[in-house]
């Protein structure tokens, strides 16, 4: 229907990296969708490290994408009463803000919310 053919990065995979990819994507939004159940099961802290290393892999790290996954990390253990947990939160607040930063600087309304996270768990923490 446009009359060309696409180079970009993904669509230039052969058939065995395409199939890699879709597997890639596919594992990242089961993950997602499974996070809220991995940390009532006290599995957050490690479905967000595997959701990292996927998007390292597939996305070259994307930093907005790594920020949201290390944001509803830390949204989900926040409120928990295991200290590991919040430890966790804590350090998942300050790595979605280096993401945040490195994505979209460090004065953008993101980034300011995050800085108000890490703050706000460091004297929860206290």
């Amino acid at each position: 229907i446009f009359n060309f053919t696409c180079t970009c990065e993904s669509c230039s995979k052969d058939a065995e990296e395409q199939t890699r990819s879709d597997q890639n994507r596919l594992r990242l939004q089961k993950l997602r969708e499974a996070m809220p159940s991995a940390v009532q099961q006290g599995l957050g802290a490690q479905v967000v490290a595997k959701m990292i290393e996927l998007i390292d892999e597939e996305l070259a790290g994307n930093a907005s994408a790594k920020a949201f996954v290390y944001y509803t990390g830390y949204a989900l253990l926040r409120e928990s009463e295991d200290a590991q947990e919040q430890e966790s939160a804590g350090e998942m607040a300050k790595n979605a803000l280096e993401q945040a930063v490195i994505a979209e600087g460090p004065d953008s309304w993101l980034s300011e919310m995050l800085t108000s996270c890490v703050t706000a768990n460091a004297q929860k923490r206290g």
